[in-house]
């Protein structure tokens, strides 16, 4: 018999970890492991998994790839009726029944957590797993073994037109979890090379959650359970020895027991080969200071946190049945932030309870000042078999029936206010959580201290207003360049407040610099204004000109950081940019050249093949290091061969004052 477990995953760097652990469940040697993507197309997806001459096919189900899953399931079927097509995962282990009486191609269900399932399975598929068998035919072997299924809780079974389970709600409850751990077997065992290359890999420590968010199915169970820690710091080790680049832990909370994370966090940093990165979800506010200290001395780069805010709004939080101290994890995050070292990802909600759209753009606002270096904005969905599921018509949820179920509206919020929600969604996840404008939009987010909403809430509007095209990278930093445009000119307080702030900000390298400086911008203290720099409003052209010169060339400095292009947009392009000839007599010394990385004997000529370069009227270095802004005229060298190092673009600079006449 020929049993083909598989799934359809949402990136080709994904893997799947449960039908690695249920196709152990199988006593069978004839079991294969494949993966897909939902970005394949299904027809070849059709012809590959026919071709292989499976007698039973299970498929992992979540929303992002249940219906072409269903899609496929339907083809296989009409193709090869005998074969046996088996669903399992969290988007079917509620409303099952209805499920399959809707999609006569499903023959078995398997809700929940499978283990205990398919070993009961593997023990009712009897002569069938041996080689030699009669033809399997699905219809039969469930027709024989009846008996057998039905004492499966966690199975529903096809039978003629009916769908059959034990149905016993105490036994289901009971079974669709696996309270023993030891009993799982190993995902990565033996580890196949091509499960861990240019993948991540996905592993768990636990299963379960310490909360009962009413939006999670985490919620329809209680408790955490724990693997034994001897096996999980084997299988650690295993993976990093075998090359894994990250190793991304799906246990709810990983700090759920903190002597147990701070061991685990202790093996880690055993572990660290220089190249490893382990992502993990937890909760800020349990975290120690024993584990912030060991935290300190870490590699950057080694660890990457995420950790679920979703609102701040209490009333939201009872609703859903969150705990937690805001003011604890906010002290927190900023405890690992001053660190230096740790990658953090924090997580919000749209659409919860109680939470209007101002009363968001407030969650939003006080998250954002904490200055994470991803925030995630999520919209509710309405998982069938969670808590807020069956309490839609309490708080007049309207949503999408079909994957992901995702709200439309509710009591709270309207369409078209989820709508906005989305735009700025989307600006933030652009412009700000894939770190390319660290310089440039940090530099403007510092104008937004305490209402961040505002600026990516502009951004969006100038996407709009002039129509720019993002799917083009210099279109893209076309509009960022917009929106300084738009903010510095405006007629408003910030933008008066952003002028005033920069001239007294910049730094004069001697007394007759500081005069001129200060006679071009403007810059005056008033009577009564104490030490805060104010621009007389005669002089605010030129305060104007001076920002959007400092701005645009930290907008330049992020464009070529990005990556080595030699095509640099006009609106970026550098007046007077050294010659070629005269970077090549510059790397030359070898000072420089260790500077950029490169070992002080490297021969020019090669050094050059790496390199790209810009002149710049600031220092955007010394600002990229200290947020100190000095008028320097400066050549800027980026070795784009050196490794990257955590989340830095590109370790290695190096710089070359220009001499003054």
């Amino acid at each position: 018999m020929k049993v083909l477990f598989t799934s359809l995953n949402s990136k080709y760097i994904h893997s799947n970890l449960a039908i690695r652990y249920l196709s152990k469940c199988l006593s069978s040697a004839c079991v294969k492991v494949e993966e897909y993507t939902i970005n394949e197309d299904t027809e070849s997806i059709f012809y590959r998994i026919l071709s292989g001459g499976y007698d039973m096919v299970a498929f992992s189900c979540y929303i992002w790839n249940i219906e072409s899953t269903l899609k496929l399931a339907q083809t296989l079927k009409k193709a090869r009726p005998e074969l046996m097509i088996v669903f399992g995962g969290p988007e079917v282990s509620f409303e099952t029944k209805e499920l399959m009486q809707k999609h006569p191609a499903i023959d078995l269900v398997v809700a929940g957590e499978g283990e205990k399932a398919f070993f009961a399975l593997d023990r009712a598929l009897g002569d069938h797993t041996k080689s030699g068998a009669r033809p399997f035919k699905a219809c039969e072997f469930i027709a024989e073994r009846e008996a057998l299924l039905f004492e499966i809780p966690n199975l529903f079974y096809r039978k003629g037109d009916a769908v059959c389970n034990l149905s016993d709600p105490k036994k289901l409850e009971e079974e669709i979890v696996t309270q023993d751990l030891s009993i799982v077997p190993r995902a990565y065992d033996p580890i196949e090379p091509s499960e861990i290359r240019d993948r991540i890999v996905y592993y768990e420590t636990s299963r379960g959650c310490t909360y009962n968010c009413s939006y999670c199915l985490s919620a329809t169970s209680k408790g955490v359970r724990y693997f034994d820690e001897k096996r999980v710091y084997e299988e650690l080790s295993e993976l990093v020895r075998a090359g894994a680049k990250q190793i991304k832990f799906v246990d709810r909370t990983f700090n759920a027991d903190s002597a147990r994370a701070e061991r685990m966090i202790d093996k880690m940093l055993a572990l660290d080969d220089g190249q490893i990165n382990f992502h993990f979800e937890i909760t800020a506010h349990l975290l120690q200071q024993n584990i912030l200290s060991k935290l300190q001395n870490a590699r950057t780069g080694l660890f990457q946190f995420e950790i679920g805010v979703q609102s701040t709004n209490p009333d939201t939080l009872l609703a859903i049945n969150r705990g937690g101290k805001l003011e604890k994890l906010e002290d927190n995050v900023r405890r690992i932030k001053s660190l230096g070292n740790i990658h953090q990802h924090l997580d919000l909600i749209a659409g919860l309870p109680y939470e209007s759209k101002a009363r968001f753009i407030e969650s939003f606002d006080r998250v954002f000042a904490l200055r994470p270096d991803a925030l995630q904005l999520g919209f509710l969905k309405m998982l069938k078999g969670s808590p807020i599921y069956h309490q839609a018509a309490q708080y007049g949820y309207v949503y999408r029936d079909y994957p992901p179920y995702e709200i439309i509206a509710n009591r709270f919020i309207t369409a078209e206010e989820l709508y906005e929600l989305k735009c700025v969604e989307n600006m933030v996840d652009r412009y700000y959580n894939k770190g390319r404008y660290r310089n440039s939009l940090g530099y403007l987010a510092d104008f937004f201290k305490e209402d961040g909403y505002a600026l990516f809430y502009a951004l969006h509007r100038v996407i709009e207003d002039e129509r720019i095209d993002l799917s083009k990278k210099n279109e893209e930093f076309r509009g960022l360049a917009l929106l300084a445009e738009r903010l510095v000119n405006a007629t408003t307080a910030r933008a008066e407040r952003m002028c005033a702030e920069f001239a007294g900000a910049r730094e004069r390298t001697d007394e007759r610099e500081h005069k001129d400086a200060r006679d071009h911008t403007g810059a005056r203290k008033r009577m009564g204004d104490g030490d805060r720099t104010v621009i007389d409003p005669l002089d605010q052209l030129a305060a104007k000109k001076e920002w959007l010169c400092f701005f645009s060339e930290l907008l330049r400095l992020d464009y070529l950081l990005m990556g080595r292009n030699p095509n640099v947009p006009d609106f970026l392009k550098a007046e007077n940019l050294a010659r070629k000839e005269e970077i090549f007599e510059l790397l030359k010394d070898g000072a420089l050249l260790r500077a950029l990385g490169f070992d002080e004997n490297t021969a020019p000529k090669e050094a050059f093949k790496k390199i790209g370069w810009s002149n710049f009227e600031y220092d955007v270095l010394q600002y990229m290091k200290n947020k100190k802004i000095k008028k320097q005229s400066t050549t800027v060298i980026i070795n784009y061969a050196y490794p990257r190092r955590g989340d830095e673009s590109f370790a290695a600079v190096g710089r070359k004052y220009e001499s003054k006449a």
